[in-house]
């Protein structure tokens, strides 16, 4: 979210004089989170609060801006800390218990961020995005069935249900409605570009899982020599697994766990269609475990790792 703009600012200020020193650190801690430069807004927020002249409101943004500066540089107590402070001055505040409730549960908290979740909905109950969090929450709590409800409460209260999204089409597939998944995934993969090449695997996946056979005629325009093209391979039939795990090893650190993460789960996936629980089961595992939470296959990993353990 970008921060409140220079205008706004003086506006806020009208009734409540406050330092000039203290309104340019604000405004120049602003403008470096706009900037994405957080280690700098900090700096700012820091100099503009240590002053102790900032009206309420303004106190405010410069706590929350600062807790969402000090996320990004996974500053995650410190971040706990200013959205508290920002809820003491904007008691239910839904935007900082939402924020707030992100931050607990990236140090491990996840009551608190239960329980921050669960004030926001009581405040807000018709925002499906809350819903939603929670929904990862709960697979975190192990608590499975509680995140497909609330993945389901998220679906009905979108308000308008775009066929071509595939987020959307991962939420039906999390909830067991692979009808609509597959609408969802075939047209987002009928874009044709090449970022629809993931819209295409999971379209691929939800197309086997019904029974059906693999879409080659909805393929994107992609050199399937580039990542992720041997997992596409291994669905056509043009690549066995073990192609694909040496593919998913190329690349920098980074890169190539990430790419290790999907081959372990999409290769999973393949092993279940073609019934080898076992090697499913062991894959599958490992992408819930090694896949990092903002991957789309993490939350249906988790999933079905459950599924698969019982």
């Amino acid at each position: 979210m970008k921060s409140i703009g220079l205008a706004a600012l003086m506006a806020l200020t009208v009734a409540a004089p406050v330092n000039a020193a203290s309104y340019d650190n604000l405004n120049a801690g602003i403008q470096l989170y706009n900037l994405g430069q957080w280690t700098g807004a900090v700096e700012q927020f820091d100099k503009a609060l240590a002053a102790d002249d900032l009206a309420p409101s303004l106190r405010f943004i410069a706590h929350f801006d600062r807790a969402q500066s000090r996320m990004r540089l996974s500053q995650f107590g410190s971040a706990i800390e200013d959205y508290s402070a920002s809820l003491a001055l904007r008691p239910g505040e839904v935007q900082v218990l939402t924020s707030r409730a992100s931050a607990y549960a990236a140090t491990g908290k996840l009551e608190q961020a239960a329980a921050d979740l669960d004030s926001a909905i009581a405040a807000r109950p018709k925002l499906g995005f809350i819903y939603g969090m929670r929904a990862a929450l709960n697979i975190k709590r192990g608590q499975t069935e509680k995140s497909r409800e609330d993945m389901k409460t998220s679906l009905a209260l979108l308000p308008e249900r775009d066929s071509g999204s595939s987020g959307i089409g991962i939420a039906n597939w999390i909830v067991g409605q692979l009808d609509d998944a597959e609408k969802n995934f075939s047209d987002a993969a009928d874009k044709k570009d090449p970022h629809a090449i993931y819209a295409w695997l999971w379209y691929a996946l939800t197309e086997v899982r019904l029974g059906k056979a693999v879409p080659r005629r909805s393929l994107p325009d992609f050199d399937l020599k580039n990542w992720p093209g041997p997992i596409a391979n291994l669905f056509l039939g043009n690549a066995a697994q073990d192609t694909v795990f040496a593919a998913a090893a190329q690349g920098e650190a980074n890169a190539a766990n990430g790419q290790v993460c999907e081959a372990n789960f999409y290769v999973g996936e393949w092993l279940l269609h073609h019934r080898d629980q076992a090697g499913a089961r062991s894959l599958i595992g490992k992408a819930a475990s090694d896949c990092p939470t903002n991957f789309i296959e993490w939350m249906p990993a988790q999933m079905d790792q459950a599924g698969l353990s019982q």
